[in-house]
């Protein structure tokens, strides 16, 4: 356990901590006791658009962090957050997320944040990770859904070294070029060119280059 468990751990402190523990259980217990007990961050959704309600009122706390003990109020309800709301909230708002803002393909073996412009406008993934952060510790459930590239860079922050096989990618059109490509032959290879340049693939469009192009 570190010296002074009262304070946030930093740099080396934290790396070191961490390296202490024995199970998934530990590290979430630590989690837990991460969570500032003494302020709360209020919700006040609405179970029939819990996502929209969800991430309007998660974006417009502004006096407390989520790192506060979260407390949840349904519109139209009377009851009191007592952890059950919470952990309510989190467990609905989570599978509304993987639903929405997350693809997968046929193999089951994880999904990717989907590909959209307004979502990222809207700072969806940022509170994305605020809420899964204060599932974690608050009682919620894991995001068990991630594939494991994404669970991966988003551990590491180094997306650069992060390995994407052929086989995580999860968009439809991107998955049939990428078959295209493979499948393809110095007779007809140049009419890929359009749709490769379209999806962001620059530089010469060529046998010799299939795999950087993949």
């Amino acid at each position: 356990p570190s010296d002074n468990d009262s304070h946030e751990p930093s740099g080396s402190g934290a790396v070191g901590q961490i390296n202490t523990f024995g199970s998934t259980e530990e590290i979430l217990d630590w989690i837990t006791h991460q969570v500032n007990e003494t302020n709360t961050f209020s919700v006040c959704v609405s179970r029939t658009d819990l996502f929209s309600t969800g991430m309007q009122q998660w974006q417009r706390q502004k006096k407390t962090s989520p790192k506060s003990r979260l407390k949840v109020t349904f519109f139209g309800e009377a009851g009191i957050d007592t952890g059950a709301l919470s952990r309510e909230f989190l467990t609905e708002m989570l599978a509304e997320v993987e639903n929405r803002l997350f693809v997968g393909r046929s193999d089951k073996k994880g999904k990717n944040l989907v590909y959209c412009l307004n979502s990222l406008d809207s700072n969806f993934f940022g509170s994305v990770g605020e809420i899964m952060a204060a599932s974690l510790a608050q009682g919620g459930p894991c995001p068990n859904f991630l594939r494991k590239w994404c669970f991966r860079c988003l551990c590491s922050g180094d997306s650069d070294s992060i390995q994407v096989s052929a086989s995580d990618v999860t968009d439809f059109e991107l998955s049939k070029l990428i078959e295209r490509i493979n499948s393809t032959s110095n007779d007809n290879i140049s009419d890929l060119v359009d749709d490769t340049v379209t999806c962001g693939c620059t530089g010469i469009v060529s046998m010799a280059r299939r795999d950087t192009m993949i």
